[in-house]
């Protein structure tokens, strides 16, 4: 990976150098793939346990800490942005990645509003999305097992922008008119984004 360089025409070359090395290396899509647009079929009762489901879960996990070791950032993966239109997603929360299948939010609070990047579109585009501020979250692990989480204000976002992937949704289908930029400061510009709270 290039090294760390100052100015904003090197931070954009760096930039793209990321880019192009994410197109090279992992089977992401990008924004403009069909795919992308595709709502996500549930992983059915009878697919849980199966070889399939198992192998799908394990490249999600390693295409995002792939991503996450070599560019940085990456909270985050759904399926369909590997191309497979299960409603499955990888999350990074905590210190290892967790897989969800079937991921839905049943009740919420409050309101917040967070600069959101995304491994589809390079991590080039940045924009003010609103989301609730914090969430329940029901899924299924591997097992068929259901499952509940009570997720703070970043562990609601970063679900909630995955569940959108799944109904082939993008953050930047949400930013806030006239707050889309391009990221030239990398990580340290995409982390140093913060929660406002709105109500």
């Amino acid at each position: 990976m290039p090294a760390e360089q100052n100015g904003v025409g090197q931070s954009l070359l760096t930039s793209l150098e990321t880019f192009a090395w994410s197109v090279r290396e992992t089977p992401l899509r990008y924004l403009g793939d069909p795919v992308l647009r595709e709502k996500c079929t549930k992983v059915a009762a009878d697919e849980f346990k199966t070889s399939s489901i198992k192998h799908l879960a394990i490249e999600l996990v390693k295409v995002l800490m792939d991503y996450r070791q070599n560019v940085g950032v990456g909270r985050g993966l759904a399926a369909n942005q590997i191309g497979a239109t299960k409603q499955m997603i990888a999350v990074l929360l905590g210190d290892e990645p967790e897989v969800f299948c079937n991921p839905r939010l049943i009740a919420s609070k409050g309101m917040g509003s967070y600069g959101e990047s995304c491994l589809s579109s390079g991590v080039m585009l940045l924009g003010e999305v609103r989301r609730p501020w914090t969430g329940k979250f029901e899924y299924e692990n591997l097992d068929g097992v259901t499952k509940t989480l009570d997720a703070d204000e970043l562990k609601t976002r970063v679900i909630l922008h995955e569940i959108d992937h799944l109904n082939g949704i993008s953050c930047s289908d949400k930013y806030e008119p006239k707050t889309m930029r391009i990221v030239t400061g990398g990580k340290a510009e995409v982390f140093g984004e913060r929660f406002k709270k709105l109500d």
